[in-house]
């Protein structure tokens, strides 16, 4: 959890959404570590929102595999503009749908699996939450589209040629030999999964 993440801005939506909207049954986890983490608890206790809200910190695989199989939606706080949001990634990853801003980048990611608010717009974030979270068809939806989208379009399968091109064009200027011992081993390694 860094500075980048937003999650000053996420748990401002949750204040909205509990205090201003009244919504009080639904729960946050914010898995993770990393130097935003603190601030981040001390802020959910000045907003009086930590009976919503849980930082269990570093989560193994498993246990954040966990997280994710069972939460009825994500949130992506983030407002780097030019940044792919790799927790959306893992939302649809696993079928999640998710909120988060109108970003670029994100849209290009999320598509429609994510429902969007404007940048920095907390209390749009936060009435989208909630929508989500009163239309269980809707997030069933949002969740397939992910989930797709990721099969389709984003995993090491559809991604590894893309890859395997730019170090081809990187590489073919040079005509030595190593050059193309050095290709030739990174087409095998694209191969074997790698």
């Amino acid at each position: 959890m860094g500075p980048q993440d937003g999650l000053e801005l996420a748990l401002q939506a949750i204040n909205h959404l509990v205090h201003k909207m009244g919504r009080q049954d639904c729960h946050f986890a914010f898995v993770g570590d990393g130097e935003a983490r603190i601030a981040a608890i001390r802020l959910s206790d000045l907003l009086g929102i930590r009976d919503w809200v849980t930082f269990p910190g570093w989560a193994d695989q498993d246990e954040a595999f966990t997280y994710l199989s069972t939460a009825d939606l994500g949130l992506e706080p983030n407002l780097e503009e030019i940044v792919s949001p790799v927790k959306g990634m893992e939302y649809m990853a696993f079928g999640l749908p998710f909120v988060a801003f109108d970003l670029t980048e994100t849209k290009v990611l999320g598509g429609a699996a994510a429902a969007y608010a404007a940048p920095a717009d907390i209390t749009g974030l936060a009435r989208l939450v909630s929508e989500l979270l009163d239309d269980p068809a809707r997030r069933a939806e949002m969740g397939r589209i992910g989930r797709a989208r990721v099969e389709q379009r984003f995993c090491w399968d559809r991604q590894q040629q893309a890859y395997v091109e730019v170090y081809r064009r990187l590489l073919a200027p040079r005509r030595n030999r190593a050059d193309r011992r050095d290709y030739r081993a990174l087409e095998e390694v694209s191969a074997n999964g790698g």
